[in-house]
């Protein structure tokens, strides 16, 4: 018996050699068959006389392992066609047909329905591929040898699948489509009954009627932009269908059973889906988005668990995701609130490329327990990248320790935490972002690290704070920084600070006391606006005046404090320079000593000083430096100083005397004094000044020194 089989076995693969390795003459069709018995024959009678083909069936045999069916003439045609009158049919079927070979003369090949043999391993004819498994005739895959093959790759000679090429190949589990193929005609597919997936490449503009009709164990589909032309029973019966990857626009729910879909990818290219398309799509679970068109009226959100959002998508319509409270995956660079559109998650996974969150961006994310993925903290809580802290879980947020190592917190982490109470901020921090802390109500004291050295703008504006040392190195304080924050009573500007920002403190409503640095050179415009402040200290550390304005009035300074500070700190004094003088209604005042130059205007207007000591340390008066200070009755100039501004003592309208102690008379352009005032000078020097050019003009009122 071993012996027998063993024979046939050889016999077989002799006639399958002979087969293939040969051409048949004109008039015959060759085969070989797994059991050595004859396949089915279908003519369309005994004799064909259509279209100019004129024979007839002379034999059909099955000898030593070889078919051989016997024709009179020619065998130019093979298969069906029905075409109004014309028609005529020669075809081979059966499961046991192994291999078909026909002479060089056929060139017409219809529907042949070699897909249904499921031992057919080769066909040879004048259009077989080169594996003998395709007929291609000028682009089109007319039919298909599919016996042993689970998995099959179309030539990529093929541009188009003909009508019913793959019908009935039940073993197909795969098949892999080139991008030289347009088209797919009807009931290309139709019966694939183990075909589990197919990605239609993106050549394909067209997927003719029933093209993968009763595909019952597909459970995939890819469907490109390149269809414009779906036949509504194109994928009648596919109902297995879990995972739709769509990027055509031209889909409706009529295509397709989407009862058991669970995952759908939309594609860049859809733009419009009908609403309720995917209606009946129950089980539907996972939504990847990659078209900025989508609308919530295309699928129920409240049952998805999982939104994809593609990384080149950066803004959805208005709400787009609203209802949805699943996880959302993201991986866009900048994360927005319209990148979210009206999600509410539970868990955001965060993807490698997203680099920051932007203003309000998680502001409806009140379901949001957890951070996954990228650069998020074990705890889920966090996401830092690069250093940078760019979003917090701010659900229920109380207290918050920023983690060790994080160098930045970014723009509008904290934004809008009204429960935070409390933040802990490591050295490590060397920056905070714009309106970080916007509208922590809650929040009334922070510390900040030594290594900041700009606040920026709007970073604690509408805070709770109530008081705020800033840190020795920090230069700059942006626009808006502490704007609304109206429990702020105190502040202190440190040594350092060379720049007040616009509206930086403004609407402090209660804030009444400032220390500020002299270091301060610039102060925004209303700076310091709709503040009620009582008293400024300055710490005269440069030895600068503060460039007062902007809602910080100098009437409002108390005391200077610091290296440049008198010791009664009433005087700004750099290198014997008396710079400020804060006179607070007093009546008499000694300059002190060492003070050699009292700069321009520093006593003008003190209109309550009655009496003003100069020390003899004085070489120069500035420019109106006593201009205004109209309750002076007399004034003492030390022998030392030799300048005098102009209009020194104008409007000094009580003033009847003043002494110069110097013996050569001080360079004057304009005392600003009238012809009343009694001039002293020593008795040896009355005539140096009379005859000096710019004092002749007082020659009259000199008197010498009692």
């Amino acid at each position: 018996m071993i012996r027998k089989l063993s024979t046939l076995v050889l016999s077989l693969m002799v006639s399958t050699f002979v087969a293939q390795a040969q051409t048949p003459p004109d008039n015959e069709i060759w085969y070989t068959t797994t059991d050595g018995n004859k396949a089915e024959l279908w003519t369309g009678g005994d004799s064909f006389e259509e279209n100019g083909w004129d024979f007839e069936i002379i034999s059909h045999t099955y000898n030593n392992g070889l078919g051989i069916i016997h024709a009179n003439g020619p065998i130019k045609a093979y298969g069906y066609e029905e075409d109004g009158d014309l028609y005529y049919e020669l075809r081979l079927t059966g499961n046991n047909l192994i291999t078909i070979t026909f002479p060089k003369c056929t060139e017409y090949f219809y529907y042949t329905g070699f897909g249904s043999c499921e031992n057919l391993r080769t066909i040879q004819c004048r259009y077989a591929s080169s594996d003998g498994r395709c007929l291609i005739n000028d682009g089109e895959l007319i039919d298909f040898a599919p016996a042993g093959l689970t998995s099959y790759t179309i030539p990529n000679s093929v541009t188009s699948i003909k009508d019913e090429a793959f019908k009935g190949c039940s073993s197909l589990t795969s098949i892999t489509i080139p991008n030289s193929v347009t088209s797919i005609g009807e009931w290309a597919f139709e019966y694939c009954s183990s075909l589990t997936s197919i990605t239609i490449p993106d050549s394909v503009t067209e997927i003719g009627e029933y093209a993968f009709s009763g595909c019952s164990s597909l459970t995939s589909i890819t469907i490109p932009e390149s269809v414009t032309t779906i036949i509504s029973s194109a994928f009648n019966g596919c109902d297995s269908i879990k995972t739709l990857s769509l990027d055509t626009n031209e889909f409706n729910a009529d295509y397709i059973y989407l009862g058991n879909l669970e995952e759908l990818t939309l594609g860049t290219s859809v733009k419009d889906v009908a609403e309720g398309t995917f209606a009946q799509s129950s089980k539907l679970k996972r939504l990847t988005i990659n078209t900025e068109f989508f609308s919530g009226k295309w699928v129920d959100l409240s049952k998805i668990e999982e939104i994809t959002i593609a990384p080149g998508i950066t803004i959805l319509d208005s709400n787009a995701l609203s209802g949805f409270s699943g996880k959302l995956i993201v991986d866009n660079n900048n994360i927005t609130w319209a990148t979210l559109a009206g999600a509410n998650p539970t868990e955001i996974v965060i993807g490698d490329n997203v680099q920051s969150f932007e203003h309000d961006a998680l502001s409806e994310c009140s379901n949001l327990t957890k951070f996954s993925g990228s650069n998020t903290t074990e705890d889920g809580c966090n996401v830092v990248v690069n250093g940078r802290l760019i979003a917090v879980i701010q659900a229920n947020l109380t207290e918050y320790v920023v983690p060790e190592g994080v160098t930045e917190i970014g723009s509008y982490v904290f934004k809008g935490c009204t429960s935070l109470t409390s933040i802990t901020i490591p050295d490590s921090v060397t920056t905070i972002g714009k309106y970080a802390f916007y509208g922590c109500s809650s929040l009334t004291q922070i510390t900040l690290p030594e290594g900041i050295t700009k606040l920026e703008n709007g970073v604690f504006a509408n805070c709770g704070l109530t008081s705020i040392d800033l840190p020795n190195g920090i230069t700059t304080i942006g626009e808006y920084t502490f704007y609304e924050c109206a429990n702020l009573a105190s502040v202190t500007i440190a040594q350092g600070v060379t720049s007040i920002g616009v509206g930086a403190f403004k609407d402090c409503s209660n804030l009444k006391s400032v220390i500020i640095a002299d270091s301060v050179t610039t102060i925004g415009k209303d700076a310091f606006a709709g503040c009620n402040i009582e008293q400024i200290v300055v710490n005269a550390v440069t030895g600068n005046k503060i460039p007062y304005g902007n809602g910080l009035a100098a009437d409002k300074v108390v005391a200077y404090t610091g290296k440049y500070a008198s010791e009664d700190g009433l005087c700004l004094i750099k290198h014997g320079t008396l710079l400020d003088y804060l006179h607070k209604g007093t009546t008499t005042y000694a300059i002190p000593e060492g003070v050699k130059v009292i700069s321009n205007k520093v006593f003008s207007g003190c209109s309550s000083l009655i009496e003003v000591t100069i020390p003899e340390s004085v070489a120069e008066i500035g420019s109106q430096a006593f201009k205004g200070c109209s309750g002076i009755s007399k004034m003492r100039i030390p022998a030392g100083t030799t300048w005098i501004g102009e209009d020194t003592f104008g409007e000094c309208s009580s003033i009847t005397e003043i002494t110069f102690m110097a013996i050569i008379p001080p360079t004057i352009s304009n005392l600003g004094i009238s012809e009343s005032v009694i001039i002293y000078v020593p008795k040896e020097a009355i005539k140096e000044y009379k005859t000096e050019p710019n004092w002749m003009k007082y020659s009259k009122q000199f008197k010498r020194v009692k």
